[in-house]
Parts: structure tokens; C-alpha cells; sequence
């Protein structure tokens, strides 16, 4: 599955967020997962995702 992924696109091509993203949800499905870094992981992807946002809505107004 990773392998296949890499291959698909490389790294420096991809957006960095979305490939975040990715992980995050490959990860999920980890047996050995960790709960802790998997919600760390959500946390900083949501709040990077709020800023964004907020800047999206300052600059359209």
C-alpha cells in the first residue's frame, strides 16, 4: 500500500497537507497504531486546517 502510493506520485509533486491526510487515515488502520500520536496527528491537522481557513475567509472579504 505505501509502496504503491510513492510510486503513484512523488513526494515533492504531492501537497503536503492532503499527503498529512493520508497518512493519517493509513495509520488509522494500523494494528500496532499509537492513540496518542494518531490524535496529536488529527489535532495539529485540524488546526492547520482552521487557519487556512481563516485566512481563506480575510482574504475573500
Amino acid at each position: 500500500m505505501l509502496v504503491d502510493h510513492a510510486l503513484e506520485l512523488p513526494l515533492h509533486w504531492r501537497m503536503p497537507r492532503l499527503e498529512a491526510r493520508w497518512f493519517i487515515d493509513v495509520y488509522e488502520k494500523n494494528k500496532d497504531k499509537n492513540p496518542i500520536i494518531l490524535e496529536l496527528a488529527i489535532l495539529d491537522y485540524n488546526i492547520v486546517q482552521s487557519i487556512h481557513q481563516e485566512d481563506l475567509r480575510y482574504v475573500s472579504t
